[in-house]
């Protein structure tokens, strides 16, 4: 289990904590780029885009892609991504659903989903034989797409 708080109302940063080990780092936004950093056992890792025009987004390590996700469709709110030899799809719950699922294949691995309709604070009950690097991967993701859909609903607001 992951836990997500944010830092401010006002901030896109997150503090993400592993209550089974007590490990806590920040999210942190990259700018007005999609993507964020964070510092984990002394090592820089940064989300971002691979082109700035787009393509998949890939989570770096001191300069080493470290793993890759890549969206199907412009239209779909979901990602692909590869760890080793398994592949993995982050998806919307449903289409009125702001829960993602973590799946291979058709089995639903983990759930990640705010902790209420209010509240930024949220949940990843991600499988924990995933390594720590990869379900922040995926709660990255999620962020990402959670960002984006405030952002199409503010916009589309006023």
């Amino acid at each position: 289990m992951l836990l997500i708080e944010p830092k401010s109302w006002w901030r896109s940063a997150f503090e993400v904590t592993e209550p089974s080990t007590g490990t806590k780092f920040l999210l942190s936004p990259r700018g007005f780029r999609e993507g964020c950093s964070f510092k984990l056992d002394g090592d820089q890792y940064e989300l971002k885009r691979q082109h700035w025009s787009g393509g998949p987004f890939l989570l770096e390590c001191n300069g080493s892609v470290l793993l890759r996700a890549h969206k199907p469709s412009a239209f779909k709110r979901s990602f692909e991504l590869k760890h080793g030899r398994e592949r993995f799809t982050v998806a919307a719950g449903s289409m009125w659903s702001r829960a993602y699922v973590l799946r291979q294949g058709s089995r639903v691995l983990g759930r990640l989903e705010r902790t209420s309709w209010w509240s930024q604070r949220a949940e990843a009950d991600l499988p924990e034989d995933l390594p720590l690097i990869f379900r922040v991967f995926v709660v990255s993701l999620v962020l990402l797409m959670w960002r984006r859909e405030h952002g199409a609903a503010v916009s589309g607001a006023s």
